[in-house]
């Protein structure tokens, strides 16, 4: 069951691919996340609709309790114009003091502000090395600035 949900993850991420995208491919992000989890996040969009999204940070659910390192493919799908978006994700999780590794998941919304990229997202994770452990409480804030932003096509033509 475990093996069959940990397949069918990419699969759900899949289905959101003819959504158009709110950034610039190549773009990335560095900033901190705050919330059931705290720490550094960085964020490199590959191409206007995936983005990869490290995570290092101290996760404060008691059966974790650690640090935590997460690799994340994220998918963004623009609800208001072209700055705010929903996101969904998937990738694996480590727990670095117990050497345990696990799936995670993320859900949320992400908005672009000039040079700045904020996020309110869930990212839960299911360790199943060890004892199993799914570890749910992890809403968390995210901010980021833009290291090299990119102008897209519409942003190249003089100003009016």
């Amino acid at each position: 069951m475990k093996k069959r949900l940990f397949l069918m993850l990419p699969g759900f991420l899949l289905k959101f691919i003819a959504a158009k995208a709110q950034y610039n491919g190549g773009e990335s992000a560095l900033g901190v996340r705050a919330g059931g989890a705290t720490g550094v996040t960085y964020k490199y969009f590959q191409t206007k609709t995936f983005a990869y999204e490290g995570l290092v940070n101290y996760n404060f659910d008691k059966r974790i309790d650690g640090m935590v390192a997460t690799a994340l493919l994220e998918k963004q799908a623009p609800l208001v114009g072209n700055k705010f978006s929903a996101q969904v994700g998937v990738g694996p999780s480590f727990v670095f003091k117990e050497s345990r590794w696990g799936a995670a998941g993320t859900l949320g919304f992400d908005w672009r502000v000039s040079l700045v990229d904020l996020s309110l997202d869930w990212t839960p994770a299911y360790y199943f090395s060890q004892d199993d452990h799914f570890s749910a409480s992890n809403v968390g804030v995210g901010v980021r600035y833009i290291l090299n932003h990119r102008r897209g096509k519409r942003d190249t033509r003089p100003p009016v």
